[in-house]
């Protein structure tokens, strides 16, 4: 079922998803399969959608929830303050936290974002950190279309602002030594 991804539907996301169901909504780059990130059972669900079993990364609404889960130093909060909120996934060395550790599955480095957009906001906000990927199946092209989404994943609730037309991912960053390593080129520029 499509939901316009508004306010009004912030708090029907965050009962889904603490309902232990995953979601589908949009971020600065492109649609996102979401879900509690301690809750094992619901990202089970994300890597059955996906067909696949692999790191994932968290959203977080702002860099000071960042320290709870990735370690940082100064030279590390420079980086992620200059480029945050943005269209980047940043890599960091994980910390003990409450996060499944199905989202690490088995690395010692986590992948953190913070979206510049507000749905993604409000959802974290309310909520905490949340399980972020993109929507496709294992080796194929993230799908941007909510409707496509909705006749492939239709046992999701997707909260839609209509097709994402560049719909690149994010560029993925590893500066777990402070060190600024782009792993994958995506729709940010560092």
């Amino acid at each position: 079922m499509i939901l316009p991804a508004t306010k009004k539907f912030v708090d029907h996301a965050i009962s889904q998803m603490l309902d232990g169901n995953a979601i589908v909504y949009p971020t600065d780059t492109i649609y996102g399969f979401g879900a509690d990130a301690t809750n094992k059972e619901a990202i089970n669900k994300i890597n059955t959608m996906k067909q696949r079993n692999a790191p994932l990364s968290i959203m977080v609404n702002s860099i000071d929830r960042i320290h709870r889960f990735g370690c940082i130093n100064n030279e590390q909060l420079n980086i992620l303050n200059t480029y945050l909120p943005g269209p980047f996934t940043f890599l960091l060395h994980k910390k003990k936290s409450p996060l499944s550790d199905l989202i690490s599955a088995g690395s010692e480095k986590i992948g953190i974002r913070i979206p510049n957009h507000p749905f993604c906001s409000q959802l974290t906000t309310a909520l905490g950190p949340i399980v972020t990927t993109s929507v496709n199946l294992h080796k194929e092209n993230p799908i941007n279309d909510p409707v496509v989404i909705n006749n492939k994943f239709n046992n999701v609730f997707i909260y839609s602002d209509g097709s994402i037309e560049r719909g690149i991912s994010s560029t993925i960053v590893d500066i777990s030594e402070s060190e600024i390593n782009i792993l994958r080129q995506g729709e940010g520029t560092i």
